[in-house]
């Protein structure tokens, strides 16, 4: 396991150099920073189970796997599902940063991230399909409010106003069904995807506002961004960490 929390503290360290906006240039600055969270998530797949991390021992294990054979090697269904998500994460980072959102490819850094939330929200369903339906109920009014915020203070309209609505309606679908899934079960990885997942919502809502926002709350653009940044790092840093148990 110390190998991984070394992991765990280099891509925190590499997320601060990328905020602070100490290593350039920045697409490199993010490149890194993302990978990095992707790594911890490899080593607690892949190189945890070789060396006997304690992770895999514990009696979360076979409620996480479902009584998946493969949870003796650390590879399941549920682990495997959760590493994707965070791959197309580090896509979604370094196609927003290639294209800005006045381009029409900046889309597919959404669609990345889209197809990450959707990777967790499988993996989820491994876990405890009969939450996804509480979850969808209290996800509506979550989205909800959000979508009364961004009417109020987002500028984004047409068929891009509707995609970034599906989208932020999966993304709540996503945080709702982690967390009850963690107060329904309690496992250990649930305790650190579910703030992992508020953080993500509050990453992506202060995303929203940098992107399209009025004026008067693009003034506070730098303030939100250091707490866009902030939260990511720490939400895909949890939710690979939650990998090793």
């Amino acid at each position: 396991m110390i190998g991984l929390f070394v992991l765990l503290a280099v891509s925190l360290t590499l997320a601060a150099l990328y905020i602070t906006g100490a290593v350039k240039p920045p697409l490199l600055a993010k490149a890194l920073a993302s990978c990095a969270f992707a790594a911890v998530g490899a080593w607690a797949l892949f190189v945890l189970p070789l060396t006997g991390g304690g992770g895999f021992s514990g009696g979360n294990a076979g409620v996480v796997s479902g009584g998946d054979p493969a949870a003796a090697t650390g590879i399941t269904t549920f682990r495997l599902l959760i590493f994707i998500g965070l791959a197309a994460g580090v896509a979604g980072d370094v196609l927003l940063e290639l294209f800005g959102q006045e381009d029409k490819r900046f889309f597919l850094g959404v669609a990345a991230f889209f197809a990450g939330h959707a990777l967790y929200v499988t993996a989820f369903f491994t876990v405890d399909a009969s939450a996804a339906l509480i979850a969808l109920l209290c996800a509506f009014p979550v989205a909800a409010l959000l979508t009364a915020i961004s009417a109020r203070f987002l500028t984004f309209k047409g068929a891009q106003r509707l995609i970034l609505l599906v989208y932020l309606f999966a993304l709540c679908f996503m945080c709702a069904f982690a967390w009850v899934i963690l107060i329904r079960l309690g496992t250990v990885p649930f305790a650190l995807i579910a703030p992992g997942a508020l953080l993500f919502l509050l990453s992506d809502t202060s995303l929203g506002f940098i992107l399209f926002g009025s004026e008067n709350v693009r003034r506070r653009a730098k303030l939100l961004g250091v707490i866009c940044l902030t939260t990511y790092y720490l939400a895909q840093n949890l939710i690979a960490l939650s990998i090793a148990f």
